[in-house]
């Protein structure tokens, strides 16, 4: 991150872009666990998560050519920590 920024508020983001899905999605996620079965559940997560590495391995290319913004970084790091708390990974 401090490539493509070097301000401290972007790089802090980072770890903000990490833990907030955790304090968003830990209460829905334990009622959903409960509701649906946890075989599909964590094949979905899964899946989801196989998607969003592919789309940070292609960011990660982007970026080598410094063609990518940093909220675009922030976004797909809070977009890829969002399954193992809904999977319970």
């Amino acid at each position: 991150m401090t490539t493509l920024a070097s301000s401290p508020l972007l790089v802090a983001l980072m770890q903000t872009a990490a833990s907030l899905p955790f304090f968003m999605l830990a209460f829905p996620a334990g009622a959903l666990a409960d509701i649906v079965d946890r075989r599909r559940l964590l094949l979905w997560t899964q899946t989801w998560m196989l998607a969003f590495r592919e789309a940070v391995a292609t960011a990660l290319m982007i970026t080598a050519a410094r063609t990518i913004r940093p909220t675009a970084v922030h976004l797909l790091k809070t977009l890829l920590t969002c399954p193992p708390i809904i999977g319970f990974e």
